[in-house]
């Protein structure tokens, strides 16, 4: 399932926490977000994207990544980039212990605001079908699923 989302306002208000600190993910941490993202199944991230990749794909200024810690470690990932005229998030993941504390929430609205200063207005993303927690999540930020859109993808 493709969602997409054109307008950004509206969104349910951002919950801060004070225990929790956002930033800019570090290239030298390539290594903490792989092992924290391979964690999860529903979060499709490749046996390939590796800490070499990972640290690459940091280096690259189309990316934009953002961390959530507790007590210096990750809780939270998103990551995505500018892909022509939009925004892309390719993941986010959150820490189920931390789940519905606004992590999400903060890590999305960063996002969205690092794309808006590139002058970008529309976001896209995949979700499984299966899975209900991203897409609910997703479709209370605005994303609608794009109909008589199909997916392709090819290994190489």
């Amino acid at each position: 399932m493709t969602l997409s989302v054109s307008d950004f306002q509206g969104n349910p208000p951002v919950v801060f926490h004070p225990s929790f600190s956002y930033q800019r993910a570090e290239i030298d941490e390539a290594k903490a977000i792989v092992d924290f993202m391979q964690t999860f199944y529903e979060v499709a991230f490749c046996d390939w994207q590796s800490p070499e990749l990972t640290h690459h794909i940091l280096l690259e200024s189309s990316t934009i990544a953002f961390t959530a810690k507790k007590n210096g470690g990750i809780v939270g990932v998103i990551m995505g980039g500018i892909l022509g005229t939009r925004g892309t998030i390719n993941h986010l993941a959150v820490d189920p212990i931390y789940r519905r504390c606004g992590i999400g929430t903060e890590l999305t609205e960063m996002f969205f605001q690092k794309i808006k200063k590139h002058g970008i207005r529309r976001a896209f993303l995949f979700v499984s079908e299966e899975n209900l927690t991203a897409n609910s999540f997703w479709t209370q930020r605005g994303f609608q699923q794009i109909e008589n859109e199909i997916t392709l993808e090819c290994d190489f």
